[in-house]
């Protein structure tokens, strides 16, 4: 207990301004990483431990995401779980690209752990009841930080919602979801423990076709968005599906930096350290607004026990 003293201080007298770059050549032009202070969050923390489960098309192994753990085929019942398309791959690589290897550019917590489980059958659909099934695999297995391929509303039915209530009450984490892509309003409410996130463009305005509404948590950049494909080249892509993962990486640092915290605490860290957008407090357009990863960071305790029960 007593070298938590020095760490503290350590902390809290680091500037605000401070940045530790990896170095990677598509970093300077990865401008979500600045408007999420991720480089700023890498002098306290990486991401290291944190487990991240991309429940998608797939991930394919590339050379920028090393921390690729062995994951699971819900659909096929086996371990292939290279993707069927491309969209797990670069979901994965925007969360946590390996940072610091002079590929690419890095994931917001570039030293987490992908954890793949594959929802899509041989064509890329999803059948029914694999969201489900894919949750629960990876709460089984050592997830923390869920990223669900399942924008909007419209997926989110009564067996992917069982699922999500399995997930979040048996690894005391979040789940996400990105809000969608034809910009529309969501009618919706909030699910506990799911985390929906919507885009901005770069002058930090609704990009015109995220969705928005009552359901949406927080915003993340959405455009000019660099991700790692299957084939292991890089590529900008413009979607939501692009913003979710990058909350994600936040999430994943908090995690990281203290494993003992919950899905309350760990959300309510994150939204209260956000940068607001649009009028003060929630809105439709924004939520909470964008992460701050070095801010939440900086506000999540040391490791200490909680309370028990506490979700």
């Amino acid at each position: 207990m007593l070298l938590l003293v020095p760490i503290v201080a350590l902390v809290a007298t680091l500037s605000p301004q401070q940045e530790c770059s990896t170095g990677d050549p598509l970093e300077a032009d990865s401008w979500h990483l600045d408007e999420l202070r991720a480089p700023a969050a890498w002098c306290l923390e990486r991401g290291g431990g944190s487990v991240l489960a991309v429940i998608d098309s797939g991930v394919s192994p590339v050379p920028d995401l090393p921390g690729l753990a062995s994951g699971w085929n819900v659909v096929s019942g086996n371990a292939q779980t290279a993707d069927s398309g491309w969209h797990g791959t670069v979901t994965a690589g925007v969360a946590a690209a390996f940072g610091g290897n002079g590929l690419g550019g890095a994931g917001v917590a570039p030293d987490a752990t992908i954890l793949p489980v594959r929802i899509t059958n041989a064509g890329g659909f999803i059948p029914g009841g694999a969201r489900r099934d894919g949750l629960i695999w990876a709460a089984d297995n050592g997830a923390r930080v869920a990223l669900l391929f399942a924008p909007g509303e419209s997926h989110l039915g009564p067996a992917t919602r069982t699922g999500i209530d399995y997930f979040v009450q048996e690894t005391r984490g979040v789940v996400l979801v990105a809000s969608g892509n034809q910009g529309l309003a969501l009618a919706g409410q909030n699910l506990a423990g799911v985390v929906m996130v919507g885009g901005v463009d770069r002058d930090l305005e609704r990009w015109p076709l995220s969705n928005y509404g009552r359901p949406l948590d927080l915003v993340a950049p959405a455009v000019d968005i660099w991700g790692t494909e299957p084939d292991g080249t890089f590529s900008q892509r413009d979607q939501t599906s692009s913003a979710m993962p990058a909350v994600a990486g936040v999430f994943a640092l908090v995690f990281a930096k203290n494993p003992g915290i919950g899905t309350r605490r760990a959300t309510t860290i994150v939204y209260s350290t956000a940068r607001d957008l649009g009028p003060a407090g929630w809105d439709v357009e924004f939520g909470w607004g964008i992460p701050d990863a070095r801010a939440a960071v900086e506000a999540t305790p040391p490791p200490v026990s909680e309370l028990p029960g506490e979700h």
